[in-house]
């Protein structure tokens, strides 16, 4: 009896490793323009969780050798661009995010890089010439973004010819643990000026599945591309042909 009860609980736990939960896709708003919602998402970015997941970025960043001008869409208070200008400082860099206030944010935590530089903008509509950047970053942004294809097609046009972008997001359809974990630890760590506007968990629920991102990308003019999943996230890679 005491080995039928270890064999089921085994593979409860398997189950709730591995199997992964779908849940309908709900659309997010692009940008944070309140002050005390800055404040606290801010706070949030430096906890390690956050921190864990830029240096997975940042590993696999390394594998694509970035160099040149680099841009970083959606950068939000600007800690990936800390990272980025430590481990890569023969990078030009850019911040680009469509909310004031959390660019604003970003200028006073990088004040000490002077390879930086910020500009104002949408995913959609990048404030750069055609054919002028060599790498497009983006890390938890696709999912806010009101539509992909066009800001992969903005991308195109931007980058030069064998310029390459990489997405890092959450993907919809993560292990039931993940989502199970979210929805307990939440409450706990996450300011409630966040919460009440439905974050982190508004994110997860407006975030797509691998196979959803590569419909994406297959309507756009990349041609060389690969999507592929984490324990909950996803990558997106491209290269400009």
């Amino acid at each position: 009896m005491v080995w039928v009860i270890v064999i089921l609980a085994v593979i409860a736990v398997v189950c709730v490793v591995s199997i992964e939960i779908k849940v309908r896709h709900k659309p997010s708003l692009e940008g944070i323009e309140d002050a005390s919602a800055v404040k606290a998402y801010d706070r949030l970015s430096q906890m390690p969780q956050f921190a864990a997941m830029r240096g997975i970025f940042v590993n696999e960043l390394k594998r694509h050798n970035p160099s040149g001008i680099l841009a970083d869409v959606g950068c939000g208070p600007g800690y990936l661009l800390n990272v980025l200008a430590s481990r890569f400082p023969h990078l030009n860099l850019l911040g680009v995010d469509i909310s004031r206030e959390i660019l604003a944010k970003a200028r006073d935590n990088l004040t000490s890089f002077a390879n930086i530089d910020f500009k104002l903008a949408g995913s959609q509509g990048l404030p750069f010439a055609a054919n002028s950047l060599d790498f497009v970053v983006s890390t938890l942004s696709l999912h806010h973004w009101s539509e992909p294809s066009a800001s992969f097609r903005e991308f195109h046009r931007v980058l030069r010819p064998e310029g390459q972008f990489l997405i890092f997001d959450l993907r919809r359809n993560p292990p039931i643990l993940f989502h199970l974990l979210m929805r307990v630890i939440t409450p706990l760590v996450v300011p409630r000026v966040l919460t009440r506007i439905a974050e982190p968990l508004g994110s997860l629920l407006a975030s797509f599945t691998p196979a959803e991102v590569e419909d994406i990308i297959k309507g756009t003019p990349f041609r060389e591309f690969e999507v592929k999943k984490g324990f909950f996230w996803l990558f997106a890679w491209g290269r400009k042909g």
